[in-house]
C-alpha cells in the first residue's frame, strides 16, 4: 500500500488521534495510571510520526509547542518531560520503519501468514522505548533500584500491546486491498482478543506490584508507631513552639480521618486534601495575649513525582510536617505505594497543636472555597484576606497551584499533648485497617476478571452442547421456516400483482375519461364512458348512472345501459325523500350501501323499483366539487343482492372523481367562454398583463384604438404603449408607484403610429389568484379624448390671451405663485417684464387694428428665444411677462439682450409706414426667501423704469438675500 497516495491516509491520523482521546477520558475509570499512558502513547505516536513523514513542519510544530506546554505546567524542567515527549514518536518511527522493511507487502494487514512476525517487529521496537523510558525515571529517582527491571517489563508489556492495538486498528481499516476485504472478520476478532489480553496483563502485573506494596505497608507502620513513640517522649518537655501538623495517612475513608483529627481537637480545615498546592505558617512564637510573630512562611508543592510528605528543620529544635492528603476514591494507589517508603524516611518528628485562629492568605479564585470550609468547619477566629495576585508574585514564599494561590491558617501549641500516647494507638489502627481494606479492595479486581473468564467459558461450553443436542431441532425448524416462507412470498407476489392490475385498471380508466375531457367531447359522452368502464368491472348485471342536481331535482344524466321507463321512474324522486340512498347521499355526503332492498321497509320508491325491475342492490357515492359542494350522485344498481368489495369501492370512488372533474371543467369552459365574450365585446380597452408590467392578453377594442396589433403587443410593457415621452413630459408613468396605490387612475395621451393624438384614462388594478395572492394586474383604458379637447378649449378661453395666444396676467400670477411656493432652498428663478415703447404711439396714429396686428408680430421674436420650460405671457397691453424655472441670473441676462436685440432689430409696417421698436426690460432675481408676488412684480415695474434711463435698456433687480 502506498500510503503517500493513499486517499484515505488523512483519516487514518484523525482516527488515531479519536481514539486516544477516548483512550484519555475513560482511563481513569479502567486503566491504572501508569498503564493507560503506555498504551495509550502509540495512538498519539502513529499520528505524530505520520505528520512526520509526510508533513514534516507540521510534525516539528506540534512537537515544539507539546514542549512548550509540558515545561508551563511545571516549575522544574527536567530530561523526563523531554523523554516522555519523544517516546511515542519514536517508538511509532521504529515500528512503521521495521513493519516497511522486513514485512512484506501489504505491511500492516495482519494475517495468519505475517501475524507472528508482525508481533516480533512491534515487541522490538517496544524494547528500546520502555528502556529509555525506565532509564529516564530512574535518572531522576522516581523509581528505586529493586524496582527498575519490574517497570522496565511493565513498560515494554504496555507498549507492545499499545502498539499491537492501535497500528493494525487505525492503518489497516483504511487499506484499500483486496485481501482486508476478506479476512476482515477475522482481524476483527483477534483485535478484540488483543485488546482483552492487554488489558488483562497489565491487571495482573499492577496486582502484582500492590501486593509486594501490601508488604512494605505493615512494615511501614511498625516503624511509625515506634517513631512516634520515641518524638512524643521528646516533645512532652518542650512544647513552646508552634507547629502545624497535617495527617499523612492514604488509605483511610474521609470519615475515619475527619473522627480522629476531631479526637485531636484539630478543625477538619485545617488540612488540605486534592490535587495542587497549600502553604502553611510555623515556628511562630506568642509574643502576647494577642500577637503572634511570624518566623517563616513557606509554601510546598506536591505533584505524582515528589514524596508527598515535606519536613523542614527550622532554627530552633522544633519542625513541622507537611502532608498531602488523598481521599481513597481519587488517590492514584501505584503512586501512593511507591511514595510511602520515601515518606516515613522524611519524617524527624511529630508534634500535635489545637487550631486557635490566623490569617489565610487567598486570591479571588480560592476566596469562596476558602469562605466555606471555614464556615462548615466552624472556624471563628480564622480571618480570610483577599490578597491581589500580585502579591503573591512578589513573595518568595509563595508558589502559584493551577487554582489559585493560597497560605493556611495559622496554629496555636496543644497544652494536651500527653493525651497523644492515647491517640497513637488509634492512628496505627487506622492505618492498619486501612492497609487491609486497601489490599482486599485492589484483589477483589483479580476475582472479577477470573469470574469474567469463567462466565466466558462456562458460556462457550454450553453453547457447544446446546449445538451438538440441538443440531437436528434446527434442522427441522429450518425446513419449516423455508416452506413457511416460501408461502408467504408467493401469497405476498399474488397480492402484489392483483394490486398492480387494479392500479392499472383504475390508471387506464383515468387516462382514457382525462383524454376526453381535453379533447373537449361532449359532457355527456364523458359520463356514459364513465358508466360503460365502470359496469365492464363489476360483474353480476351492473347499472351504472350519472344523476345531477338540476333546478332542485334528481335528473339522470346519463345512464348508457337503463332503460327509458326506469330513468323516468328515477326522476321522480324528490329531493323529500330522505329515505332513497340517492337523496340520503346528497342531503349527507357519505356513501349509502344497500347490500338488498326486499330488507327495507320505509322505502315505498325501491320497493316498487324492486317489483318493477328486479332491482336488489343499491349503491350510491356523492359527487362532489373541488369546495366539497355536491353536485349529484354516481349510482349503482343490481339485479342481486351485494355489496361491494374494497376494489369496487376504489372503482366506484374513482368514476365519482372523474365525473366531478368533468362537471367542473366545463363549468369552466363556460364561464371562460362567457367572460372572453364580455373582454372582447367590451367598449373599453381591456389588458392583463404581470405584476412587472408585461402585457399578456388585450382586447381588440385596445388594439385598435391605439393601433398595434395583438401579436406585437404581447410579451412588452405596457408603459411603452400607454404614453408618449416627448409630448407628455409632465405625465411620465411610473408603473411600481401605481401599484402600491393597490387601484389608482390616470390620464394619459398617446399617439398611433400613424400620428393620430388621443387621450385616455387608465385605471389599474390587482387581480387575485385563488389563494388571494396578487398574480397579474388588469389595467382598464377608457376613452377621453373628446372630453379632454372640450376641457382643453375651455383653459384656453380661461387661461390664455385671445389676441396672442400666450398666458394671460391671471394665469401667469397663478404661475408665479406656484413656483415662489415650492421652490426648495438652493432654487434660483426670474421674473423678466418687458416694456415695449412703440405701442402707444401705434396705436395714437394707427388704431387698434395695427396695435393688435403689432402685439401678434412681435409674440414670436420673444417666444422664439426662450426656453421649452419658460412660461410667457402678456401681461399688460404693452407688457409682456416671463418666468424663467431654474436657472441662474447669468443666463437669464444673456437671454435678455439676445430678446433686446431681436426687438431692437424688428421693424413694424403698416400701410406704407415703417415705425421702430424700442423696449425696456426689467429682471427680478427669486429665491427661496421671495413668498411674496407682489412684491415681485413691483420690483419688476421698478427694474422696468430704471432700465429706460440706461443703455443697454436692462435692469436686473437681484434679491435681498444677496
Amino acid at each position: 500500500m502506498n500510503t503517500r497516495k493513499n486517499p484515505h491516509w488523512a483519516f487514518s491520523i484523525i482516527l488515531s488521534a479519536v481514539f486516544c482521546f477516548l483512550g484519555l477520558l475513560l482511563s481513569e475509570q479502567f486503566i491504572p495510571i501508569d498503564s493507560y499512558s503506555a498504551l495509550l502513547q502509540p495512538a498519539a505516536g502513529i499520528a505524530l510520526a505520520a505528520l512526520f513523514l509526510f508533513k514534516p513542519l507540521v510534525s516539528v510544530g506540534i512537537f515544539i509547542g507539546y514542549l512548550l506546554h509540558q515545561f508551563s505546567i511545571t516549575t522544574q524542567p527536567n530530561f523526563l518531560i523531554v523523554t516522555q515527549s519523544l517516546i511515542p514518536m519514536f517508538q511509532a518511527l521504529i515500528t512503521y520503519k521495521l513493519l516497511r522493511h522486513y514485512n512484506p507487502p501489504p505491511f500492516l494487514l495482519i494475517s495468519e501468514s505475517n501475524i507472528l512476525k508482525f508481533f516480533i517487529l512491534v515487541a522490538i521496537s517496544s524494547l528500546f522505548s520502555s528502556v529509555l523510558l525506565s532509564a529516564a525515571f530512574y535518572a531522576q529517582q522516581e523509581i528505586q533500584p529493586q524496582q527498575l527491571f519490574s517497570y522496565a517489563l511493565t513498560q515494554w508489556i504496555s507498549h507492545s500491546f499499545g502498539v499491537y492495538i492501535f497500528t493494525p486498528m487505525i492503518l489497516s481499516l483504511v487499506s484499500n486491498h483486496p485481501e482486508w476485504k476478506q479476512r476482515k472478520l477475522s482481524i476483527g476478532f483477534t483485535l478484540a482478543a488483543l485488546i482483552a489480553l492487554s488489558l488483562l496483563i497489565h491487571q495482573l502485573a499492577n496486582e502484582w506490584e500492590k501486593q509486594q506494596l501490601s508488604n512494605k505497608l505493615l512494615q511501614t507502620n511498625q516503624l511509625l508507631s515506634a517513631h512516634i513513640s520515641r518524638e512524643l517522649e521528646r516533645y512532652q518537655q518542650n512544647l513552646q513552639a508552634i507547629n502545624i501538623f497535617f495527617l499523612s495517612t492514604y488509605h483511610a475513608t474521609p470519615k475515619e480521618i475527619g473522627d480522629f483529627l476531631h479526637q485531636l481537637n484539630l478543625r477538619k480545615d485545617s488540612y488540605t486534601y486534592g490535587y495542587g498546592w497549600f502553604g502553611f505558617a510555623d515556628l511562630i512564637n506568642k509574643t502576647g495575649d494577642t500577637q503572634y510573630q511570624f518566623h517563616e512562611l513557606n509554601a510546598y508543592q506536591h505533584t505524582l513525582k515528589q514524596p508527598p510528605i515535606t519536613v523542614i528543620q527550622k532554627q530552633y529544635d522544633e519542625c513541622a510536617i507537611g502532608s498531602y492528603l488523598e481521599s481513597y476514591e481519587n488517590a492514584p494507589q501505584n503512586t501512593l505505594y511507591r511514595n510511602i517508603e520515601a515518606s516515613i524516611s522524611n519524617i524527624e518528628n511529630l508534634c500535635a497543636s489545637k487550631h486557635l485562629g490566623g490569617i489565610a492568605y487567598v486570591d479571588t479564585n480560592l476566596y469562596e472555597l476558602v469562605s466555606s470550609a471555614a464556615k462548615k468547619a466552624g472556624i471563628q477566629k480564622l480571618k480570610i484576606q483577599l490578597t491581589d495576585t500580585r502579591f503573591f508574585k512578589s513573595n518568595l514564599l509563595f508558589e502559584q497551584s493551577t487554582k489559585g494561590y493560597v497560605a493556611t491558617p495559622l496554629f496555636h501549641k496543644n497544652p494536651h499533648a500527653e493525651q497523644l500516647i492515647t491517640y497513637k494507638n488509634l492512628y496505627l489502627k487506622l492505618r492498619l485497617e486501612a492497609g487491609k481494606d486497601y489490599i482486599l479492595a485492589n484483589t477483589t479486581m483479580i476475582h472479577w476478571w477470573v469470574l469474567f473468564f469463567s462466565l466466558m467459558l462456562a458460556s462457550i461450553a454450553s453453547l457447544g452442547l446446546l449445538k451438538l443436542t440441538s443440531k437436528r431441532l434446527r434442522t427441522e425448524i429450518s425446513s419449516k421456516l423455508k416452506t413457511v416462507q416460501l408461502e408467504l412470498s408467493n401469497n405476498q407476489l399474488s397480492n402484489k400483482i392483483k394490486q398492480q392490475n387494479i392500479s392499472e385498471l383504475l390508471i387506464n380508466m383515468q387516462t382514457h375519461v382525462l383524454n376526453m375531457i381535453v379533447e373537449e367531447a361532449p359532457l355527456n359522452r364523458v359520463f356514459d364512458q364513465i358508466c360503460i368502464l365502470t359496469e365492464n368491472q363489476i360483474f353480476n348485471g351492473a347499472v351504472a348512472s350519472v344523476n345531477m342536481l338540476q333546478q332542485h331535482k334528481l335528473t339522470v344524466v346519463s345512464a348508457p345501459s337503463l332503460s327509458e321507463a326506469t330513468k323516468k321512474q328515477f326522476n321522480r324522486l324528490s329531493l323529500e325523500d330522505k329515505d332513497n340512498p340517492c337523496i340520503a347521499a346528497i342531503q349527507t355526503g357519505k356513501n349509502q350501501i344497500i347490500e338488498n332492498i326486499e330488507s327495507l321497509d320505509n322505502s315505498d320508491h325501491l320497493l316498487l323499483m324492486n317489483l318493477t325491475h328486479n332491482i336488489k342492490a343499491y349503491w350510491s357515492m356523492p359527487i362532489l366539487g373541488h369546495r366539497n359542494n355536491i353536485l349529484g350522485t354516481f349510482r349503482i344498481t343490481q339485479l342481486s343482492a351485494a355489496l361491494p368489495n374494497s376494489i369496487e369501492l376504489k372503482l366506484i370512488h374513482t368514476a365519482s372523481s372523474l365525473a366531478s372533474l368533468a362537471v367542473e371543467r366545463y363549468e369552466i369552459q363556460n364561464q371562460l367562454y362567457k367572460l372572453s365574450n364580455a373582454v372582447k365585446s367590451s367598449p373599453n380597452g381591456l389588458v392583463i398583463a404581470s405584476k412587472e408590467g408585461i402585457i399578456e392578453y388585450a382586447n381588440p377594442y385596445f388594439c385598435e384604438y391605439i393601433g398595434y396589433s395583438e401579436s406585437l403587443l404581447i410579451g412588452k410593457m405596457l408603459s411603452d404603449f400607454v404614453q408618449d415621452a416627448k409630448h407628455n413630459q409632465e405625465q411620465d408613468f411610473d408603473w411600481d408607484y401605481s401599484l402600491s396605490l393597490g387601484e389608482s387612475q390616470r390620464s394619459y395621451m398617446g399617439i398611433t403610429p400613424k400620428g393620430k393624438q388621443y387621450w385616455c384614462k387608465q385605471t389599474i388594478a390587482y387581480m387575485n389568484n385563488d389563494d388571494e395572492k396578487n398574480s397579474h394586474v388588469l389595467s382598464i383604458h377608457q376613452d377621453i379624448t373628446h372630453e379632454h379637447s372640450a376641457q382643453e378649449q375651455a383653459n384656453q378661453e380661461i387661461n390664455l390671451d385671445p389676441l396672442t395666444g400666450l398666458f394671460n396676467r391671471t394665469e401667469f400670477e397663478r404661475r408665479l405663485s406656484t413656483l415662489i411656493q415650492s421652490s426648495s432652498f438652493n432654487a434660483k428663478h426670474a421674473t423678466v417684464l418687458i416694456e415695449l415703447d412703440a405701442f402707444k404711439t401705434i396705436n395714437e396714429h394707427c388704431g387698434f387694428a395695427a396695435s393688435d396686428q403689432f402685439l401678434r408680430s412681435v409674440s414670436p421674436i420673444i417666444k422664439k428665444q426662450l426656453r421649452r420650460s419658460d412660461s410667457l405671457a402678456r401681461f399688460e397691453s404693452d407688457q409682456f411677462a416671463i418666468i424663467f424655472e431654474q436657472c441662474e441670473i447669468k443666463k437669464v441676462e444673456q437671454i435678455a439682450l439676445k430678446l433686446l436685440t431681436s426687438l431692437d432689430a424688428f421693424q413694424f409696417n403698416w400701410q406704407g409706414q415703417s415705425y421702430e421698436l424700442t423696449s425696456n426690460i426689467g429682471i427680478v432675481e427669486i429665491n427661496s426667501s421671495d413668498t411674496n408676488t407682489d412684491i415681485i412684480l413691483a420690483q419688476a415695474h421698478a427694474a422696468c423704469s430704471i432700465a429706460k434711463k440706461q443703455l443697454p435698456h436692462i435692469y436686473i433687480q437681484l434679491s435681498t438675500a444677496d
